[in-house]
């Protein structure tokens, strides 16, 4: 992908990770198109099979003798001699109907893997044709050139021609170690993309494939001679800690060779670390971080522990399978007969002892995120042990596995396996005696205390003496001002008001006022310094992690939470925007504030307000059926022309989203469901390492589904007007010359003119458009980065040198915070802001990967939940009242969303489909076709067929017929 953005990789010279390098091939704008998909390599014509037999036959014999890894260098020829080869060898790969041995294992899908791809698979970095690419995948490495890119079924791939001679087509998430323009770009573009060369092509092709072998000698030389050198990086830096994770980058080990490393040491440390996947864990996004997280000794110790018994038939796994049959069948049975009856635990005496322990702790340990760019060590011994204890499981994968811990009494039935991975640093659940709760609320109570000594630095558990911002503070005296959110938010953080200008009809100030943490917090408080390392507040449906303490953010005198000191007006820093009658953002305002007229009221009030019932409009619906919904009424204690400033208010809005649909295109929108579940047994979620006697499941109090794709509602209008504060928020900054961090995202890429049109035609009138119409004419949507540069964002509608900020979340997202305090200097009229330029670009780039892990596991932990409950239907187990009963033959309508792949599972294609009346996602099996397959956004009709729920559930989905 092709855009610009911080490098850690490595230049030609080898110069430090921080050097940049700069795409000088444009990536094509929201305007452009991709005329044509990348070519099948598949084809189904029945004439082939005999020639693909043959040739099956002569490729396995030729691949017996080949390395794992995809060419290895050998001694240089002649160089005429050499060309004639190569142009040979390059002229067979692509008439070869079928691939080397080492390109069906890279490509192969593993269905028991829990490896994910990354939505920004090369996280903001240039890759730009002409580099030197390795890709790793299915433990195989691949050295190539970048020849460009193209997407398939909105995935970004790279066209990558290989040391083997042969184009291949990886995902660029398998991009391990770049080389930026290791051949000049006009040399690449004549090599042209096809799988055969043509005419001149192939004399370009033979010359790059002369310098692509005489650089992967280069690099096997360097690896072969620097083993020895780093065998003890391991124990030198591990966490001293036996039981934490530690870090090291890959410069880090370099350096231990050479004080300034070249590329090819730095591809051999790589290479090493990446191949010992016992110590080493790379750390996504890894092509960005070019860091590993380092496994804590006690869990090597275990894993080495258990891979010894397995190497050895150790009879130890055997007792503890002999152990383990009768509680597993006993287990089974009991949470069978007790599947619509309340939770319950009971504890039982000891049955396990230390070994079996151990086995149970793999097991456990096994089940975690990982990605098929290096090998996971836990995955053969796992699958010894799990066909020993269930020999008739079709395949062995995390979901299997944690039936399994179930069934041993580790697991609760009701387990959120998200939610207990080692690496994502989340509490399972609430927890009302946590340390860690109780040791932020003692500091809490010595900050509020402590009075600091002027002039003197401030401790880790000082505030600010004083409000730093005090003396520029505007009153905004009785102006109405809107707290709008859920009815069991915690962390109010923003509130909107208006003011008309009467001088200027149809043209008014929008204010978003926005919680002022920072005139209490310092950055040097221990608090700010664990919300950095936090990122955000983790949100679960039976429990919150806060980025900061309740006691702190609802203090009577001290809270941070609007509306949290009664009586006193709340400081804000207010971003506002003057709208003219067009929907144009044509003035700016921030300040330093104080608010006193605040009004707090949910989504569900004012939508009532509105007009805008959903369950009344049919915008919101409930498939299985459920409890009733509970009714909400206007809000209460407000003047009418209160009201009218909501009404006004919203009028504004749409006319800002008319703004956006003049100046983009379209947006995607996803109809989703969500599910709230009652309680369940206190201690449960969190697993130990002894059998416990668990029986029934939590009840299900709704599965909903909401489709507000309009744009009509009351959460909508929030949102348009927090987008108007993030485009304020970096203007000012622009203005006053403030390094500031930004969020940029370009727009869609289409298959061609006409696609677009049609996009246009199907658009709602917010702009945005469904999974499958976007599936069928969109080639790519290209995710969202930080930078430092004012860029655009099409999404939002900020355009390109006026950039959009996140600054309205400060109570529950570190960036705001943080972009609060950079205001600072400027809204005091000082010339120097809190952090430089280094400083901040460090923090994007790490709180960017700590986001999106924080999002990941909220994704997860909902599919899970919502999964849960298909699944619990489907097997007539659903416990809640008023759902109706399981009826596996119920068919839903659905649309195709991607142009299908040949599975591993019995060479079938299968395809990803939408049902939008279900809010779900999921695989479609069977579908039946002649000699064309499907394309995105085909209607078809399905039945559910399984839920598998693993780390990220899935949903299985079976074809019924085209509608």
């Amino acid at each position: 992908m092709l855009r610009n953005g911080p490098s850690f990789l490595v230049s030609r010279q080898a110069l430090p990770r921080s050097i940049r390098f700069n795409s000088s091939t444009p990536r094509p704008s929201s305007k452009q198109t991709l005329w044509k998909t990348t070519k099948k390599s598949w084809s189904p014509e029945d004439e082939l099979s005999k020639v693909q037999r043959l040739e099956g036959v002569a490729r396995k014999m030729i691949d017996k003798q080949r390395p794992r890894y995809v060419w290895k260098a050998q001694k240089r020829p002649d160089s005429e001699e050499e060309g004639k080869r190569l142009r040979d060898v390059i002229q067979s790969q692509g008439r070869a109907v079928i691939g080397s041995q080492e390109k069906q294992m890279y490509f192969k899908e593993d269905p028991s893997s829990s490896s994910t791809d990354e939505e920004d698979p090369l996280g903001g970095i240039d890759v730009v044709p002409g580099s030197f690419i390795v890709t790793r995948r299915n433990d195989i490495e691949s050295f190539g050139i970048c020849l460009g890119f193209a997407y398939e079924a909105t995935q970004l791939l790279v066209v990558m021609f290989t040391a083997n001679g042969d184009v291949w087509r990886p995902l660029a998430s398998d991009i391990t170690f770049i080389l930026p323009s290791y051949i000049p770009l006009n040399l690449v573009e004549r090599c042209g993309k096809d799988d055969v060369p043509v005419g001149a092509q192939l004399n370009a092709r033979t010359e790059v494939l002369k310098r692509l072998r005489e650089l992967v000698r280069e690099l096997e030389s360097k690896y072969s001679h620097i083993i020895r050198s780093i065998a003890d990086v391991y124990a030198k830096f591990r966490n001293k800690d036996p039981n934490a994770w530690g870090e090291v980058s890959v410069t880090e080990v370099a350096r231990m060779v050479e004080e300034n490393p070249r590329y090819p040491l730095i591809y051999a440390v790589h290479r090493h670390l990446m191949n010992y996947p016992l110590h080493f864990v790379a750390r996504n996004p890894y092509l960005v971080t070019q860091t590993f997280d380092i496994r804590p000794q006690n869990e090597v110790e275990e894993l080495e522990k258990v891979l010894a018994w397995k190497r050895m038939n150790d009879g130890r796994i055997l007792s503890f399978v002999e152990k383990a049959k009768p509680i597993l069948a006993d287990t089974a049975r009991r949470l069978k007969a007790s599947a619509l009856e309340p939770p319950s635990v009971t504890p039982v005496s000891p049955v396990w002892n230390e070994d079996d322990r151990s086995i149970i702790n793999f097991l456990k340990m096994s089940i975690r995120q990982t990605r098929s760019n290096q090998a996971d060590p836990y995955s053969i011994p796992r699958s010894a042990i799990m066909r020993l204890l269930d020999p008739y499981a079709p395949t062995i994968d995390d979901a299997r596995v944690a039936q399994i811990l179930t069934n041993l009494g580790v697991f609760p039935p009701w387990q959120d396996l998200v939610v207990v991975q080692s690496t994502v640093d989340v509490e399972p659940e609430f927890d009302p005696n946590s340390e860690r709760a109780a040791k932020r609320d003692k500091i809490v109570e010595k900050s509020l205390k402590s009075q600091p000594a002027p002039n003197i630095p401030l401790g880790p558990e000082d505030f600010y003496p004083s409000d730093p911002l005090e003396a520029v503070r505007h009153d905004f005296g009785q102006l109405p001002v809107f707290v709008i959110d859920d009815p069991h938010a915690q962390e109010l953080d923003d509130g909107v008001s208006i003011e008309r200008i009467p001088s200027e009809p149809g043209s008014y100030w929008v204010h978003a006022h926005i919680a002022n943490p920072t005139a209490t917090l310092p950055p040097t408080h221990s608090f700010a310094i664990d919300a950095m390392k936090q990122g955000s507040t983790q949100y679960l449906l039976h429990h919150t992690m806060p980025l900061f303490p309740g006691s702190l953010m609802h203090h009577p005198q001290a809270g941070w939470s609007l509306n949290a000191q009664k009586g006193k007006p709340a400081r804000v820093i207010t971003f506002s925007a003057k709208v003219d009658s067009s929907g144009a953002l044509v003035d700016h305002q921030v300040r330093a504030g104080l608010i006193n007229n605040i009004h707090v009221i949910s989504y569900q009030s004012v939508d009532k307000l509105l007009g805008h019932d959903m369950e009344q409009l049919g915008l919101r619906w409930r498939p299985f059926g459920g409890p009733a919904p509970k009714s909400f009424t206007e809000p209460s204690g407000l003047s009418e022309a209160e009201k009218g400033d909501f009404r006004l208010l919203h009028q504004i809005t749409q006319t800002v989203q008319q703004w956006w649909l003049r100046n983009h295109t379209v947006r995607p929108y996803h109809v989703d469901a969500r599910v709230t579940v009652g309680a369940f047994p206190p201690g449960t979620m969190t697993p130990t390492l002894q059998y416990r006697q668990f029986q029934g499941f939590p009840e299900f109090n709704e599965y909903v589904v909401e489709d507000d794709s309009a744009g009509a509602g009351s959460s909508v209008m929030v949102a348009e007007i927090m987008k108007l504060a993030g485009r304020v928020g970096s203007r000012f900054a622009l203005e006053h010359n403030v390094p500031f961090i930004r969020r940029t995202g370009e727009g869609p890429l289409f298959y061609s003119p006409a696609h677009e049109e049609a996009m246009m035609a199907a658009r709602r009138s917010s702009g945005v458009t469904t999974d499958h119409e976007i599936a069928s004419n969109v080639a790519a949507m290209y995710p969202a980065n930080y930078s430092l540069e004012p860029g655009a964002h099409h999404h939002i509608g900020a355009m390109e040198g006026e950039g959009y900020s996140r600054v309205t979340s400060p109570l529950r997202r570190a960036l705001d915070l943080v972009l609060h305090w950079q205001l600072h200097g400027a809204l005091l009229g000082q010339p120097k802001p809190m952090f430089d330029v280094d400083w901040l670009d460090r923090f994007r780039v790490s709180f960017a990967r700590i986001e999106k892990t924080r999002q990941m596991v909220g994704q997860y932990h909902e599919a899970f939940w919502k999964s849960m409950f298909l699944k619990k239907w489907l097997n007539g187990e659903l416990r809640g009242d008023g759902f109706v009963p399981s009826n596996p033959d119920t068919v839903f309508d659905a649309f195709l969303i991607d142009r299908g792949k040949r599975s591993s599972i019995g060479g079938m294609f299968v395809f990803r489909a939408c049902v939008p009346h279900l809010g779900v996602r999921g695989t479609v099996w069977g579908v039946r076709h002649d000699l064309a397959l499907p394309t995105p956004g085909t209607p078809i009709r399905v039945r559910l067929k399984e839920v598998i729920l693993g780390i990220k559930p899935k949903v299985d989905l079976e074809f019924v017929e085209f509608a």
